[in-house]
């Protein structure tokens, strides 16, 4: 949680790298991906190095995206006013 406090933003995409690095130090834990924008694991352009790598590619179905924009998540989430 202090590393995640103290994360500044940068401009080129380091989200394949983390993700990349996040399944191969997890044997079976799920991981949570929260953004606020879409982000589409099946991109094979972004998300090469997944689907180069077998054991990264049947990994990836443990990772489970949340889209903040979206309007299906005002369903299930709510600001208190």
């Amino acid at each position: 949680m202090e590393q995640l406090a103290t994360v500044e933003a940068q401009s080129n995409d380091r989200l394949p790298a983390l993700l990349a690095h996040a399944l191969r130090q997890t044997a079976a834990a799920e991981i949570i991906l929260v953004s606020t924008r879409p982000v589409s694991l099946a991109d094979t352009d972004r998300f090469a190095v997944f689907w180069s790598d077998p054991l990264l590619r049947d990994r990836l179905k443990r990772i489970r995206c949340i889209d903040t924009s979206s309007a299906e998540l005002a369903e299930f989430f709510q600001a208190e006013v």
